[in-house]
């Protein structure tokens, strides 16, 4: 927390970058509570309106508030991308870190696996797994975690590689602990 604290006292541009995030962030989750206007309700005498006092971004063809909409909107848009982040940060870590732990012939098959799917375009092989997934929102953003999951893989893959020749590794090998107790508790948490 320190490290992170010198850095942006140091860099002006991340600091200002990490403000406006996290204005962003706070606008979306707590926006929709404080807006006195609905998404989806229209005013067709105010449509077209440029940014007033009463509609800070003005209002849409249909009279909507533009700020009430992509606050709301962004709620959404914040829940799947994080949604999709952290399935595909699971898949990936996981088999990646299991490949670099136990090496040999499963370390094998796995990365190809994952130098297959990273052959192909990433936005063409989403399209296509939500296609054969079936039309659904939830099966898009499985469809977009398969194809981010390799590089979380790639990664996870070499520092369970660095990790698993440490002392305390080969120590825990040594005494015999299981396999998963050692994958999880020493490789995985060291690792990140």
């Amino acid at each position: 927390m320190r490290d992170l604290l010198l850095f942006l006292k140091s860099n002006t541009l991340a600091l200002v970058g990490l403000l406006t995030l996290l204005l962003l962030v706070g606008a979306i989750t707590i926006g929709p509570w404080i807006t006195p206007y609905t998404p989806t309700k229209l005013d067709i005498l105010h449509k077209l309106e440029g940014p007033t006092f009463a509609h800070w971004l003005g209002t849409d063809a249909f009279g909507r508030d533009v700020l009430t909409r992509i606050m709301y909107g962004g709620r959404a848009t914040l829940t799947i991308g994080v949604g999709v982040v952290a399935v595909a940060f699971v898949i990936g870590v996981v088999f990646g870190m299991l490949a670099g732990f136990t090496g040999g012939w499963v370390d094998s098959i796995i990365m190809r696996i994952v130098d297959a799917i990273l052959a192909f375009p990433a936005l063409v092989l989403a399209i296509a797994l939500a296609a054969a997934f079936g039309p659904s929102l939830q099966n898009a953003m499985l469809a977009v975690a398969i194809t981010l999951a390799p590089q979380f893989a790639r990664v996870a893959r070499s520092q369970a590689l660095s990790v698993s020749v440490k002392p305390y590794v080969e120590a825990a090998v040594s005494l015999g602990l299981p396999p998963q107790r050692i994958l999880f508790r020493y490789i995985f948490v060291n690792g990140l």
